[in-house]
């Protein structure tokens, strides 16, 4: 639950900071991509971008196919450029208690690994390139 929390405040953190300064905004480059684990795409999952350098997080979510296009300050504006450690986590949180029986809660595994559920451990780092389309493709292992 932590994690989600963490997910949501960290886009909303770029709009307060940057809100009534629209012409001040850094530029961003577009940034699109693809999740799969083990050849399969990844549907519903939270992609984050938490940069090297302290800029703004750019996070998107993926459709069926596992596609997914950042955002940062307005919808789908992709990511400042630079390097960023990549987070990829599913957007349904695991049971708990008070969704499922002890027994439910025993015999869940998350849909991936969770050393992808963070950026520190995921061991995913990818450059955003100053150009109009920067293709990133995950696809993840065991």
């Amino acid at each position: 639950m932590k994690l989600h929390y963490l997910v949501v405040l960290s886009f909303f953190v770029p709009f307060f900071i940057f809100s009534g300064c629209s012409g001040n905004l850094p530029k961003t480059s577009k940034v699109n991509g693809r999740v799969t684990y083990e050849g399969n795409p990844l549907p519903e999952v939270m992609v984050s971008y938490i940069s090297t350098v302290g800029n703004p997080t750019a996070i998107g979510s993926t459709d069926t196919n596992g596609e997914f296009v950042l955002t940062t300050f307005n919808l789908r504006d992709g990511a400042i450029p630079g390097e960023y450690k990549v987070s990829i986590a599913p957007m349904k949180p695991a049971p708990t208690l008070e969704t499922a029986s002890a027994a439910e809660i025993a015999a869940y595994k998350p849909p991936f690994p969770k050393h992808y559920f963070d950026a520190e451990t995921s061991g995913i780092t990818v450059q955003v390139e100053q150009k109009v389309d920067n293709n990133h493709q995950f696809n993840l292992q065991k």
